[in-house]
């Protein structure tokens, strides 16, 4: 619990809604304006869910997670491992649900998306927190002890497209093959059952991240 009242104390002072800070309204905005042009466009709704979710990635990625995982006090403090580093995930796992509330919530009022489209689009868009959340936790286990920055990058892009890629064909696949005109709005909802199985697994695969003694010797 220490990371998390950390963390709120953090957003209280740089904004004064917890979990809405200036980068959640600049997007809400964004796509405000963007979803009076695309109106009932289904690819468009969808390629702008896309470009949400990829930005949301570079915002997690190097996000409030990253930065406790490379300090040394998150290893002095007596917890499990596991306790630890879901303590510290807290704030980026709630924060996309938040911002995917205000975001979403915009497109349907302003643009006139369906409503139900604009939900399971919001629970897609906190899946892929989730998962990012998880992502950076393998990150950490994986390139940390990588001192090749190339090497780095291409991992973690093989990574991300690793993790991604069985949400997407199944939404992909189930929308083509299997899903009425009119369940279109369920298209995002395999990914986010995928999207929260898989970073379920990376959490669980990385539970002892934080017992690691070449972890534990940096302090």
């Amino acid at each position: 619990m220490t990371f998390v009242y950390k963390h709120l104390l953090e957003m209280k002072r740089s904004s004064r809604f917890i979990f809405i800070d200036g980068n959640s309204i600049f997007i809400a905005i964004s796509v405000g304006i963007a979803s009076k042009f695309i109106e009932h466009n289904t690819v468009s709704i969808y390629i702008t869910l896309g470009t949400l979710i990829y930005m949301q990635y570079f915002t997690t990625t190097f996000g409030r997670l990253k930065t406790e995982l490379l300090k040394p006090y998150i290893y002095m403090i007596p917890e499990s491992s596991f306790k630890k580093i879901l303590a510290a995930s807290a704030s980026s796992i709630f924060k996309p649900c938040v911002d995917s509330i205000l975001i979403f919530g915009i497109m349907a009022v302003v643009g006139g998306v369906d409503i139900l489209q604009c939900i399971f689009m919001a629970l897609a868009y906190s899946a892929s927190g989730f998962l990012f959340v998880g992502l950076s936790v393998v990150y950490q286990r994986l390139l940390n002890d990588q001192p090749n920055k190339i090497a780095q990058v291409f991992i973690g892009i093989y990574l991300l497209i690793l993790v991604l890629a069985p949400g997407v064909a199944a939404s992909v696949l189930i929308t083509v093959y299997v899903l009425p005109e009119s369940l279109i709005f369920l298209s995002t909802l395999p990914y986010t059952i995928v999207s929260m199985l898989i970073a379920f697994i990376m959490f669980f695969a990385c539970r002892n991240l934080l017992d690691r003694s070449d972890y534990s010797e940096r302090i």
